[in-house]
């Protein structure tokens, strides 16, 4: 690990970089054997005969076989796994793409709607105005017959009056 430390920069960066260094280097990770060694163990722990030939170890043999079939096993689940994987998100946008279809239709159901409801109040609206309309007419057709009888009755007690003040004098 490599430290840099400003010492005429902030104090307090260089107190916090320094504080960390100290940890991390108390930090041990242990190693993972790595494949190059157990092939360089394996040749090593052959058996010498006296001839001076070797013969190979068997168990690390078998051991090797059954990693690579663990390793092909793997490989065929991940595939299998991706091509799952493909079909979900076909399926998915699938979905998506329906949704968004019903959506659409929602909106124009709704628009639909909303133009019915509207031409409903407006018939409502236009019915309800004639039965106003119809109602005042006979109103003001009743407000007239009763003036006229009004003036018919002044008109004819104007009469009988000059009648009567005629016979009198």
């Amino acid at each position: 690990m490599v430290v840099t430390a400003d010492p005429v920069g902030d104090f307090n960066a260089t107190s916090q970089i320094l504080r960390y260094s100290a940890l991390a280097r108390e930090v041990t990770v242990p190693r993972v054997p790595s494949l190059t060694g157990s092939v360089v163990s394996t040749t090593s722990s052959h058996h010498r005969s006296i001839s001076g030939r070797t013969s190979p170890n068997y168990a690390l043999a078998e051991e090797l076989e059954r990693a690579a079939a663990e390793i092909n096993r793997l490989s065929n689940d991940c595939h299998s796994i991706a091509i799952r994987l493909a079909e979900e998100e076909i399926a998915r946008s699938e979905v998506e793409f329906r949704l968004k279809a019903s959506e659409e239709r929602c909106v124009m159901i709704e628009q639909e709607v909303r133009e019915e409801c509207w031409a409903e109040m407006d018939d409502m609206m236009e019915e309800e105005r004639r039965r106003w309309q119809k109602a005042w007419d006979e109103q003001v057709s009743i407000y007239a017959v009763n003036w006229i009888r009004k003036i018919l009755t002044i008109s004819s007690l104007d009469a009988m009056t000059n009648t009567w003040t005629r016979r009198l004098s």
